[in-house]
């Protein structure tokens, strides 16, 4: 399950928080899913995808700023996490995917 089937399935109000957390250790087990990611990646790509699955899921949409926000706050902290170009690329499809 490539890591945008996975952001469709977050977006799905048929699916509960516990069948997400599942989900989410189905795509870490594989292999080729999340590959250029270390486990603090992960960790703050999934910590992402909580935060905005709330507020989309209540119908509350964030705005294209909002969004453009927190990519830069990740951004700017980008030496500190230790990411690099494909990792910044993975998160801003992750946050990007909850614009309506």
């Amino acid at each position: 399950m490539p890591l945008h089937d996975f952001l469709e399935k977050a977006k799905d109000s048929k699916i509960n928080k516990y069948e997400l957390d599942r989900h989410w250790r189905e795509l870490n087990s594989k292999r080729y899913a999340l590959e250029n990611l270390d486990q603090s990646d992960r960790e703050l790509i999934y910590e992402i995808i909580k935060e905005y699955r709330e507020d989309w899921l209540s119908h509350r949409y964030p705005a294209s700023v909002d969004l453009r926000r927190a990519y830069n706050r990740i951004y700017s902290q980008r030496k500190e996490l230790k990411l690099d170009r494909d990792d910044l690329d993975d998160i801003k499809q992750v946050i990007y995917s909850f614009k309506k």
